[in-house]
């Protein structure tokens, strides 16, 4: 027993009551302030965190109202593009169709002026050729007064059949002329000379078929 007293007696010596009780006071008061500061770090972070969230949240927020805003504006800008193009290229069609239909009435119109204007011209110079035609004499006829020429041609043949002497054309003498020419020399000059050479004497039977020629 003594051996076992001595030791411990020996360590209350060396470390007194008082000792451990600061000893333990300093261990607890060590462990509570670490465990205060892990709270309050605890709490300092998630703090942070939900500052940084809602810090995001409200940015996010903030970025996806003005997305929206850029893309309500962008939609806008779009269709009153759109609008305005429609608009403009269906009035600029309608003027242009409008202009094309002015433009060909007018076309029209001048055309039709421009022909009634020839055919006045065509009609004129027909009654001044006409007009001319009728007051001019001789040769001034035109190309439609020709058949009138051919009339008046006709006329001279009729003329020159009715005529005494040699004014026979060509066809007269080819069919009149040689048909007399035959007759008279087959019936006519034959009476005569037959005639002549029983009443009268000599060469009077020349003379007599020279008018007998004439006359046929």
């Amino acid at each position: 027993m003594g051996l076992f007293n001595e030791p411990c007696k020996n360590l209350l010596e060396l470390f007194p009551l008082r000792n451990v009780v600061v000893v333990v006071v300093v261990v607890v008061v060590v462990v509570v302030v670490g465990l205060i500061l892990v709270v309050v770090i605890v709490v300092v972070v998630v703090v942070v965190v939900v500052v940084v969230v809602v810090v995001v949240v409200v940015v996010l927020k903030v970025v996806i109202v003005v997305v929206v805003v850029v893309v309500v504006v962008i939609v806008v800008v779009v269709k009153v593009v759109v609008v305005v193009l429609v608009v403009v290229s269906v009035k600029v069609v309608v003027v242009v169709v409008v202009v094309v239909a002015v433009v060909v009435e007018v076309a029209e119109v001048v055309v039709l002026v421009v022909v009634e204007e020839e055919e006045d011209e065509d009609v004129e110079a027909d009654d001044i050729d006409a007009d001319a035609d009728d007051d001019s004499g001789g040769g001034g006829d035109d190309d439609d007064d020709d058949d009138g020429d051919d009339d008046d041609d006709d006329g001279d043949d009729d003329d020159d059949d009715d005529s005494v002497g040699g004014g026979d054309d060509d066809n007269d003498d080819d069919d009149d002329d040689d048909d007399g020419d035959d007759d008279d020399d087959d019936d006519d000059d034959d009476d005569y000379d037959d005639d002549d050479d029983d009443d009268s004497g000599g060469g009077g039977d020349e003379k007599q078929q020279t008018s007998a020629f004439c006359i046929s």
